[in-house]
């Protein structure tokens, strides 16, 4: 269970990490690239005498900024709910039946199975470093032998 935490953890500061880093290469980008763009949309449309008005570029930075934010936020929102959902399942946990664990260990998988005792008709793979799939006890009991 810990190193589900760590990887969890790891994800988010990446995520921070890459967040910050985009931000910054936009904030270094961004002066050149609206003073190029403001320079050519002025000249081409000079002869109908209109002016780009000087606040377009704050109002632009100001759009992806809250866009971005919204974006990083949702992603957020996403890992902790995610990681809430797993520590609620995990609660649930109950020890392999034999003949799965030979299912499971044909197929390379073992130790990466986790069996959920709930009734619901449900699995899912989680983990970045140590992935792993969450299996509910009521799929294996609608599995048929054929």
């Amino acid at each position: 269970m810990k190193k589900n935490n760590y990887g969890f953890y790891v994800l988010i500061i990446s995520a921070l990490f890459v967040s910050l880093s985009l931000i910054a290469v936009s904030f270094k980008i961004f002066p050149l690239f609206t003073s190029n763009v403001l320079f050519f949309c002025q000249k081409l449309i000079s002869d109908v005498m209109f002016r780009i008005p000087y606040s377009l570029p704050i109002a632009f930075t100001l759009t992806m900024g809250i866009i971005l934010g919204i974006g990083f936020l949702s992603f957020l929102l996403q890992l902790i709910k995610t990681h809430l959902l797993l520590r609620k399942l995990l609660i649930n946990r109950i020890d392999i039946p034999k003949d799965l664990t030979e299912i499971i260990t044909s197929l390379g998988l073992s130790n990466k199975v986790i069996l959920i005792n709930d009734n619901s008709l449900f699995s899912f793979c989680s983990g970045i470093r140590s992935p792993y799939i969450v299996i509910t006890k009521g799929l294996i009991g609608s599995l048929t032998y054929k």
